[in-house]
């Protein structure tokens, strides 16, 4: 089962404030601020690609960055293989609360457990995670793009376009991150997430971007879990241009902070649901 690394919600404020609206989140007579929970609907690595040779009848260096790895997000995102009643993936932004004014709030990054089927899921946190917050902030306008890909660190993969997220929207803070990403277990440098809202704010996000950096070391450490199609049983790094063992000419290769690596770019879609 894919899982992402599971953070729990962290209640921050310990002033108590008069109660002004109903909130069930916190039914204790006290105002807290509204959580609003987004579940990742869609997500699809958009760069760098991923090569890995393949035998039909002969044998050939393939993109197999839909068919890999993008295929087994989906169906991670919308099945229950296991039968255990719930989704077998379901990453979530946690707004607390979400906040258009502008001003800086926080939001948490966590793989939730989601009742299957979708239609009428109920969403809750993993048990025993830890908490980590993320600040963030919004903007309703302008024409600069709130997260867009970094000049110079990209294949130039045009058929797959890199979300560039516009105004209504929000961008979080750079941060180090460790996430579980269909099997893999990526450790992300300087990693942010940003996302368009739709209108109302609460009603999802769209041509949402998360970005970060993996160095080479790392990604040579990190093998491809077995099940995992077409690219199951070998190192991140050999399915990258550029990496060690990889089938594929060219060189997607970056520089951060006087390491080599590559950026990660993934492109998502995601919608509101209950969560507790």
């Amino acid at each position: 089962m894919i899982r992402q690394l599971a953070y729990s919600l962290l209640m921050v404020g310990a002033a108590a404030r008069a109660e002004v609206s109903p909130d069930w989140l916190h039914p204790d007579g006290f105002e807290q601020d509204v959580l609003t929970a987004m579940r990742y609907t869609e997500l699809k690595l958009r760069d760098p690609h991923l090569f890995a040779e393949v035998n039909v009848g002969i044998p050939l260096c393939l993109d197999v960055t839909e068919q890999g790895l993008n295929a087994q997000i989906a169906t991670a995102l919308n099945e229950d293989g296991d039968s255990d009643g719930f989704v077998d993936s379901s990453p979530l932004i946690l707004f607390y609360p979400l906040d258009t004014s502008g001003a800086v709030r926080h939001l948490y990054q966590t793989e939730g457990e989601c009742s299957f089927p979708l239609a009428g899921t109920q969403c809750m946190a993993v048990p025993g995670a830890a908490p980590v917050a993320v600040p963030y902030a919004s903007f309703l306008g302008g024409a600069d793009a709130c997260l867009a890909a970094l000049s110079g660190t990209t294949g130039g993969y045009a058929a797959t376009p890199i979300n560039a997220p516009m105004p209504p929207c929000f961008t979080s803070v750079s941060r180090d991150s460790i996430t579980n990403l269909a099997g893999l277990e990526l450790s992300l440098r300087a990693g942010r997430v940003a996302a368009s809202f739709l209108s109302p704010p609460q009603s999802g996000l769209v041509s949402g971007l998360t970005r970060g950096f993996i160095s080479e070391a790392v990604a040579d450490s990190i093998l491809i879990p077995a099940d995992v199609p077409v690219i199951g049983n070998r190192p991140l790094s050999s399915l990258l241009k550029g990496g060690s063992g990889s089938c594929a000419s060219g060189d997607d290769r970056d520089q951060h902070e006087g390491e080599t690596g590559w950026w990660f770019y993934f492109n998502f879609v995601a919608s509101p649901v209950p969560y507790s």
